[in-house]
């Protein structure tokens, strides 16, 4: 079974187009900590921009020695670097380690990939590089929307790509990039698996820029599915895919993590063809055009 990791975005911040409860108040925050890794759930992912989510995990996280960390670098230079840069981003992440309560983190990710093509980008490169060689971060990651966002980059240096994958986003499947990477023992996170959530809502609920056609196809494969049915098809989905490592779940309050842990456990794993619910339109999978 494919291990999960938690999304933390909703620790900091009022985060989800179909998120109605807003940000999630600390001491549920840390109820959820403690039953995600109750149940194995070890990795948290969050972001230097995600509000105040980092300080959140430092006031809970240190009690736990399994509990492993990814957070994303956020670079607010302008369209080129300097070596100026390095003090402001040495001053950022020495921030997220104090908020973490850490000497360490394990899996650091650039949160944009044009900052790896700016001009000047080999400032930044050395400056990641050096993270490893002081053995501040165990690895470095890029999150990304597309294989197109990795034109250009070179990926030496990188351990871990996390990217869209869902029963309707397959483009990174098709498109062999998964193959690619998993072939150069580049890990791979799978994020947005529940697709924002859209996969649970009526299509009617969906942002009005999503296609009607994308909303019929919606309508057509998952309208007599419950929740629970949804769940568990899209757990065996990422199941058998086993070139990703780890699948990322964003939760709004406790119960919803109670639901995906109980249904985790009691599922049966089936192996089929899920190609049927791919679509391929990008435009309607991209959560930033919505």
């Amino acid at each position: 079974m494919v291990n999960l990791s938690l999304g933390c975005v909703q620790f900091g911040m009022d985060y989800g187009f179909t998120n109605t409860k807003g940000k999630i108040k600390d001491k549920e925050a840390g109820e959820i900590i403690d039953l995600a890794l109750r149940n194995n759930i070890n990795n948290f992912d969050t972001a230097q921009s995600y509000g105040n989510s980092e300080e959140i995990l430092g006031r809970f996280l240190p009690k736990y020695p399994n509990a492993k960390v990814m957070t994303k670098f956020v670079n607010t230079s302008k369209d080129f670097y300097v070596a100026k840069d390095i003090n402001i981003w040495e001053n950022n992440f020495e921030r997220s380690l104090n908020n973490l309560k850490t000497n360490k983190i394990h899996s650091f990710l650039i949160h944009n990939p044009n900052d790896l093509k700016k001009k000047g980008k080999e400032i930044l490169e050395e400056w990641l590089e050096s993270l490893l060689r002081r053995n501040l971060v165990e690895r470095l990651g890029i999150s990304i929307y597309s294989a197109s966002d990795l034109v250009n980059i070179s990926l030496k240096n990188f351990g871990l790509i996390q990217m869209p994958i869902s029963l309707y986003d397959q483009r990174l499947i098709e498109d062999k990039t998964c193959k690619d990477l998993f072939s150069r023992n580049i890990a791979i996170h799978a994020r947005s698996i529940f697709f924002q959530g859209l996969i649970f809502s009526n299509y009617k609920k969906w942002p009005s820029i999503i296609s009607e056609e994308f909303k019929s196809h919606h309508h057509k494969f998952l309208s007599s599915l419950d929740k629970k049915s949804i769940l568990e098809l899209t757990l065996n989905f990422i199941n058998n895919n086993q070139f990703i490592e780890s699948s990322l779940i964003g939760v709004t309050c406790l119960e919803e993590l109670k639901e995906i842990i109980n249904i985790k456990k009691k599922m049966k794993l089936i192996n089929k063809d899920f190609s049927n619910f791919a679509w391929n339109n990008s435009s309607d999978l991209d959560p930033r055009l919505w």
